[in-house]
């Protein structure tokens, strides 16, 4: 789970490797970076491309998300796209999953 706690602009690198081999000493790793824009009621989460490989390393991944919303958004879009599977609860976070195939880059966008 990707847990996004939105405040102006944010940005976390994940670094992954095998989890088995010393292979990361010798470059074998991936990165991805997301990207956190808030503007008032706007929430923008952006999902880049993954750089970098490992060998048995996953080509699509899909990412749980939670983020912190002080309000109710009006709708959630990914790509430009409304989508209905979400939810917001009792605790302001909305919960909703991006999947992420052929390493494109991926937008979601709460307003």
């Amino acid at each position: 789970m990707v847990k996004v706690f939105p405040k102006d602009v944010s940005s976390y690198t994940m670094y992954e490797d095998d989890g088995k081999t010393y292979d990361y000493e010798n470059g074998a790793i991936a990165t991805t970076r997301f990207e956190c824009k808030q503007s008032e009621r706007i929430v923008e989460f952006t999902v880049f491309p993954v750089e970098g490989s490992y060998n048995g390393m996953c080509k699509a991944r899909t990412y749980e998300l939670e983020i912190d919303a002080p309000q109710r958004p009006s709708e959630v879009l990914v790509n430009n796209v409304p989508i209905m599977d979400w939810q917001y609860g009792d605790d302001h976070k909305v919960r909703f999953s991006l999947h992420q195939e052929n390493n494109e880059l991926i937008k979601a966008m709460l307003r």
